[in-house]
């Protein structure tokens, strides 16, 4: 065996560098120190849940380097990747928030009473293939964590770099050796499987290698979860919109090459229709550019190896000489030395041939056309394989077609729409197990029967009716995406005078606190061209969600949202469509454009690590400049009360600062708990109050930079304008310095170096004064406003976990504020800026 396995860019077949090879001794210690690791791991579902959702933000802080290291070592095209490690982050958000009974009460008898016990396994081998590795790898690791077991993961060879990266991210928040990595070939992952102290294997690959996995599991009884191979039909019925399904399995057909075990991989069309569907998925392949995946505009990268580039390439040339017609592609694309094959699209295929017999994994699609749908689905059916498939045309025949197939997952007039919040596996040769949602949990729990005998009769039952319940989600705003689906697809459809399709429907990893986000994708003709938008749904959250805020103005944001994209070069969303009434989801809601970049974390905060920490010093001064500079160009609107009317009425720094003494009283109604700590800081406001305020102008108002999204050190998204104002320029810069302030007091506690150098008062003031050509005045007030305004809001959030049994009252009602230190220092004239 090598001493180290060498990953090279498909793209280029240049080296990128090396992994150390595991030795079977390694590989021993690895597992007793899961092993070990599992014994406190699995005592405190709480503390497992709050590291899953730092695991989240460690995920989403380090999206730019994973999904570059990605695209070098996988091959895939850069939104690829960045969403591959997106969803990651999701999955690890979810599970943070999946619940269920640790024990249950069962069936009463005579005699006895009994409870059932939900128990981890102990650790988890997890083995992932080369085409998803970090969401693959999150998919099962996640679960397994969340249900209290430990985890070693062994990837492909050829993905080597990128897991052990991922693995080193999430080893920055998780305790010692409740993940890890191994590294190596076929042994190292039969030393793996064969470990007596690995209780239970979770595999993601062929089939082939799936069924070696089984034999050598079944030597020790280790139970063994397979997601396998899949060669997904679609299947389009008389009666479905053609250019809109042509278009959809287009997109789906090739993303990551083809290379997705859930990619639709043929077609079954009705022969009438052939002509008209190829018409239509030629002119949806136009747009895709093959390449290199690091460059702009490249939609498709490589396979990702040569042996499924000869695969590919040889059932294709199989196909063509039975009879297949090349509609369009069957070239490199490129001149690049890589593993290319251009989308390639053929029709008057049969089932006969490989091509559609046969999982090719590659960017190749046939069509065959049919005349009798019965025949259809009788071959469908007899295929080896069940992961996936989907039913295209009108929605109740489509669903019913859809419920004859037999697959772990069938979708209609869409296809591989994967949630983290919903079970995915196959049947038949595509494997057993479930991962996604509660299932994914449950696949990783083992259960006890503990019955214990009584005297005569029906034994009491041994624990109170209340505790047993069932699973379910801890959750800030829950939005029925299915129905929100219908309802939004309706609305834009009636707006746009045409069908509006809305695919990808997802909520973020955060979201539902303040107001509720909704990322969707949309698609529809206008003027003859197909339009395609990413987009946000920004709804006012439900009272049941017992809100941050006692009321969301989305009309005032968009006025607001649309002004400041209008009158500045600020990156701000653009805002499309705005219903305002609630009439057609129950809330009101926005509709914008969706932004990419990276985002400073709030949780763990920013200061702790990440991409931001990860900046050469140059670098993080071109961040903080730019940010400042964000902050001069939103104050340099000119006569701000006409621009945004909505704002007007409650201009000026006495109006802001009743509504906030307003809101606090608001706070306080629920439990009727005051905070000493708040009220003075109130009564210091007013005797602190500046003699002449700074002129008004448009504030954002939750001006920080965990608010602004950033491609490289450059501002690409600034966001969430629900508190804007019209007050003086103060405000946001004291709510900018105070928020690092207080983020670098928390690395101080924790002893980590944190950013001190970055944000300080004097600096941020010195760029803001150089860009705006204006004076600062009485910042030491509006940093302690700043330090108030937080505390309101604080509070209103410790009362929220207390009505969701998140926390407890504190015995000191100061303690609701988790700033407290700060602030009483900063009233007492100590606190010491840095």
């Amino acid at each position: 065996m090598s001493e180290s396995l060498t990953s090279v860019n498909p793209s280029t077949l240049e080296e990128l560098g090396s992994t150390p090879v595991t030795t079977l001794e390694e590989l021993d210690r690895l597992v007793r120190s899961a092993d070990a690791a599992s014994r406190d791991w699995r005592t405190d579902r709480d503390r497992r849940r709050r590291m899953l959702a730092a695991c989240s933000f460690v995920i989403m802080d380090n999206q730019q380097e994973l999904a570059e290291l990605l695209v070098r070592e996988q091959g895939k095209s850069m939104s690829e990747a960045s969403g591959e490690v997106w969803i990651t982050g999701r999955c690890f958000a979810h599970m943070a928030r999946v619940d269920w009974p640790e024990t249950e009460e069962a069936v009463p008898a005579p005699g006895r009473s009994a409870q059932i016990v939900r128990k981890p396994y102990g650790v988890i081998g997890a083995i992932v293939p080369w085409n998803f590795p970090v969401f693959l790898l999150a998919a099962k690791a996640a679960p397994a964590l969340a249900a209290g077991n430990t985890v070693i993961a062994k990837p492909a060879e050829s993905v080597s770099l990128t897991v052990t990266r991922f693995i080193e991210l999430l080893n920055r928040v998780l305790p010692e050796g409740v993940i890890g990595v191994v590294n190596g070939d076929a042994a190292v992952g039969r030393g793996l499987i064969e470990h007596r102290l690995v209780r239970k294997v979770s595999f993601t690959g062929s089939t082939a290698v799936g069924r070696e996995i089984m034999r050598t599991a079944a030597a020790s009884i280790t139970p063994v979860t397979l997601e396998l191979g899949g060669n997904d039909p679609a299947i389009v019925l008389d009666g479905a919109d053609i250019a809109v399904t042509a278009a959809a399995l287009a997109a789906s057909a090739y993303f990551n090459a083809g290379q997705m075990c859930v990619a639709p991989k043929r077609a079954y069309v009705p022969e009438h229709l052939v002509d008209a569907f190829c018409d239509a998925f030629a002119a949806a392949m136009g747009d895709m550019r093959v390449g290199d995946p690091t460059q702009p505009g490249v939609t498709m990268g490589p396979l990702h190896n040569s042996a499924q580039l000869n695969v590919v390439q040889t059932l294709l040339n199989k196909a063509l000489e039975d009879g297949a017609k090349l509609v369009k592609g069957g070239e490199r694309g490129t001149d690049l030395p890589g593993h290319f094959l251009e989308p390639t699209l053929l029709r008057d295929c049969t089932d006969a041939m490989g091509i559609v017999a046969e999982e090719q994994f590659g960017p190749v699609f046939p069509v065959v056309g049919y005349r009798d749908l019965e025949q259809v689905l009788e071959t469908v059916n007899g295929q080896e394989f069940g992961l996936g498939a989907s039913v295209w045309g009108e929605t109740v025949r489509a669903t019913e077609v859809a419920g004859r197939v037999e697959a772990g997952s069938v979708w209609v007039n869409q296809h591989n729409a994967l949630e983290v919040e919903l079970p995915f596996g196959g049947v038949k040769g595509s494997g057993f197990g479930r991962e996604g949602g509660f299932a994914g949990v449950e696949d990783f729990l083992q259960t006890t029967v503990l019955s214990v005998k009584h005297g005569t009769g029906v034994a009491a039952s041994p624990m109170p009716a209340e505790t047993v319940t069932g699973r379910h989600d801890i959750t800030t705003s829950e939005t029925d995406l299915d129905a929100l689906r219908v309802r939004l697809g309706a609305w834009l459809s009636e707006r746009l005078g045409t069908e509006v399709r809305l695919d990808g429907l997802r909520r973020p990893s955060h979201s539902g606190m303040s107001s509720v986000s909704v990322l969707f994708d949309a698609s529809w003709t206008e003027g003859g061209e197909r339009q395609r938008a990413e987009l946000v749904a920004r709804l006012a959250p439900e009272e049941s969600a017992v809100p941050v805020f006692p009321g969301y103005d989305l009309e005032l944001q968009y006025e607001v949202m649309a002004g400041v994209r209008e009158h500045t070069d600020v990156p701000v969303p653009r805002v499309r469509w705005l219903e305002p009434t609630g009439e057609v989801l129950g809330q009101p809601f926005l509709v914008m454009d969706r932004l990419t970049g990276s985002v400073p974390a709030d949780n763990p905060p920013y200061v702790f690590g990440g991409w931001l920490a990860d900046l050469d010093p140059a670098e993080q001064r071109e961040l903080q400049d730019a940010s400042v500079d964000v902050l001069a160009g939103i104050h340099a609107i000119g006569d701000p009360a006409s621009r945004f009317p909505g704002l007007a009425p409650k201009a000026g720094l006495r109006a802001h600062f009743e509504n906030e003494r307003r809101y606090y009283e608001w706070s306080c109604r629920e439990d009727g708990v005051r905070i000493p700590l708040l009220e003075e800081a109130f009564a210091w406001i007013e005797a602190n109050w500046p003699e002449e305020p700074s002129p008004d102008v448009l504030c954002w108002g939750d001006s920080r930079i965990g608010n602004i999204m950033y491609t490289g050190t450059r501002p690409s998204g600034v966001i969430d304008w629900e508190s804007a104002a019209l007050a003086p320029r103060e405000m946001d810069l004291g709510w900018f310095v105070f928020f690092h302030s207080m983020f670098q007091d928390i690395a101080d506690v924790f002893e980590l170096p944190g950013l001190a150098g970055l944000f300080r008062r004097d600096d941020v003031v010195a760029r803001y004064e150089q860009t705006s050509g204006v004076k600062v005045r009485d910042l030491d007030f509006y940093l302690t406003y700043a330090a108030l305004r937080h505390g309101t809001v604080m509070a209103r959030i410790h009362r929220r976990r207390m009505h969701f049994g998140e926390a407890e009252r504190p015995e000191d009602p100061n303690e609701y504020v988790l700033h407290h230190p700060m602030l009483r220092r900063l009233l007492d004239g100590t606190y010491p800026w840095k």
